[in-house]
């Protein structure tokens, strides 16, 4: 899975992440390839706001 596909796989777009989430995304992503258990990502945490 990229990148992209994991981000939009939670709702959002790349160009809605801060710097800091991106790194964070990137990290967890990591993770999850090494065979880690992600249960509460950086995404899952993400407010919604409403999208105009």
């Amino acid at each position: 899975m990229t990148l992209d596909e994991y981000i939009e796989s939670f709702g959002w777009k790349r160009e809605e992440l801060t710097k800091s989430e991106l790194r964070q995304v990137r990290r967890e992503m990591k993770a999850k390839e090494a065979g880690l258990i992600v249960l509460d990502g950086v995404l899952f945490h993400k407010p919604i706001f409403p999208k105009n």
